[in-house]
């Protein structure tokens, strides 16, 4: 089972993205990071506390350096929840659909011969 850590900022409680768990439990200062990547501490902040925060290859990359860790790891803690979808099975497709007459192309048509 997984466990939530919850942050308490800008007086509202937010639940921790898997980046903002994988810094908390390693006690990374954000300050110190942000100094070394170039990043904003606002902008490590909303990485580490917003689900819809898109996080940039050259983010991870950059963080994972900073804080002495293989980007490969890293990598895996912030997306090792996604999984491949299964295997979907495409029906056959037999004819056009129901009710409607499939339409007649100029190249499918016979040439008209003249009688005369």
């Amino acid at each position: 089972m997984y466990i939530y850590r919850y942050k308490y900022f800008e007086n509202r409680y937010y639940r921790m993205t898997f980046l903002g768990e994988f810094l908390a439990r390693r006690s990374v200062n954000r300050a110190s990071v942000s100094r070394r990547t170039g990043f904003s501490t606002s902008r490590l902040n909303e990485l580490s506390l917003t689900d819809t925060t898109k996080l940039r290859a050259e983010e991870v990359y950059l963080i994972a350096m900073a804080i002495d860790v293989d980007p490969g790891e890293l990598l895996k803690v912030v997306c090792g929840h996604l999984q491949l979808r299964p295997d979907v099975i495409e029906p056959k497709k037999e004819g056009a659909k129901r009710g409607r007459k499939p339409k007649k192309r100029a190249a499918d048509q016979a040439p008209e011969e003249d009688a005369g």
